[in-house]
């Protein structure tokens, strides 16, 4: 995401919450984290980072996340990414 505090925000007040500093990086109670290991491939969390490890998807796999995350695409303003 390229500013997840924006995009999580709007998340957050669609469902009534008040948006939080913290959602800018991946934190843990509030705390930012440095790495995100081992709740998925990415230790580093940058769009950089993100998309490499993307790019190392077979056609198949990518079109099998195609699929399951088309709900999200414009929530989370992936629409360019696919």
């Amino acid at each position: 995401m390229r500013d997840p505090q924006k995009t999580l925000g709007a998340v957050c007040e669609s469902l009534g919450l008040e948006p939080a500093d913290s959602l800018a990086s991946p934190s843990w109670n509030g705390s930012p984290l440095k790495e995100v290991y081992p709740w998925g491939t990415i230790r580093t969390p940058t769009p950089e980072a993100n998309l490499a490890t993307a790019r190392e998807l077979s056609a198949a796999q990518t079109e099998e996340i195609r699929l399951r995350a088309r709900p999200y695409l414009e929530d989370f303003d992936y629409k360019g990414f696919v």
